[in-house]
C-alpha cells in the first residue's frame, strides 16, 4: 500500500512540473532511408535474375543514387539514413569484399548508418 501511495505521489508531483503551454517551435524532419542493398550494384529482374528487359528491371546502384539525389533535391534538409545490410549477396562482394561496397556507399551523402 505504501508503494502505491508513493507511486501516486510521484505521478501527481510530475503533473505540476509539466509545461502548461504548447509551443509551435516544432520542425519538419524528413528522413530518406534505404537498407538491404546486399551489394546489388547492377539492376535485376523482379525475380532476382539477370535483367534482360529494360522496362522490367529493378534496383541497382544507379537507380538508388538517382532516387536519393532526387529526394534530397526536393527536401534539401533531409537526413539520409543507411540502415545497413549493404554487404554480401552478389559476386561483386564475394570477389571485392567490403572494399567494392564501401566504394559505392561513399558516393552517397549518408548522414547516419
Amino acid at each position: 500500500m505504501l508503494s502505491v501511495a508513493f507511486l501516486l505521489f510521484c505521478v501527481i508531483s510530475k503533473i505540476g512540473a509539466l509545461p502548461q503551454t504548447i509551443t509551435s517551435d516544432y520542425f519538419e524532419l524528413s528522413v530518406v532511408h534505404f537498407n538491404d542493398f546486399h551489394a546489388r550494384f547492377e539492376q535485376t529482374s523482379p525475380d532476382g535474375n539477370s535483367c534482360k528487359n529494360e522496362t522490367e528491371c529493378i534496383g541497382g546502384f544507379s537507380r538508388l543514387y538517382s532516387k536519393i539525389n532526387s529526394l534530397l533535391e526536393e527536401k534539401p534538409k533531409s537526413v539520409l539514413l543507411n540502415a545497413g545490410d549493404n554487404y554480401q549477396g552478389t559476386l561483386y562482394y564475394t570477389v571485392g569484399h567490403w572494399n567494392i561496397t564501401q566504394e559505392f556507399m561513399n558516393k552517397l551523402p549518408i548522414d547516419a548508418e
